[in-house]
């Protein structure tokens, strides 16, 4: 039903969590320290698109999850907060943990975020029809 709607819509819907989606830049980013928004660079500071100068690291969690509905398939994103929360653990103490274990590719998601499969989730969606 959410697929036919025409116009931009709150809806709520149970959907199970199926499969993570490895993104350009992995389970994580790296991000401002006064905005929600990416910062970029090789080197600091780093700069986000808002024009914020970030001194620092500083990770949050991006992690897109495949999900199914009455046979239908979505992508939703995780954000830091809910997996924060979820997790019990920040993406920077995860991160962290996984460079101690031998492992810096971003494109590798660690174990822990299997606990997202196979959940039956009730999401509150905000669809916009293309």
């Amino acid at each position: 039903m959410l697929l036919t709607l025409k116009h931009i819509t709150l809806y709520a819907t149970v959907a199970t969590t199926k499969k993570l989606i490895a993104s350009q830049f992995g389970w994580y980013y790296q991000a401002c320290h006064q905005c929600p928004k990416a910062a970029r660079g090789d080197i600091t500071p780093f700069l986000c698109e808002t024009g914020h100068f970030t001194e620092s690291e500083m990770f949050r969690y991006k992690i897109k999850i495949e999900v199914y509905h009455a046979g239908k398939c979505c992508k939703f994103v995780f954000w830091d907060k809910e997996c924060s929360q979820f997790l019990g653990v920040s993406a920077i103490q995860k991160r962290d943990t996984m460079i101690e274990d031998g492992i810096d590719d971003p494109l590798e998601f660690p174990l822990a975020l299997d606990v997202f499969l196979g959940l039956e989730i009730a999401f509150k969606v905000k669809w916009h029809p293309q």
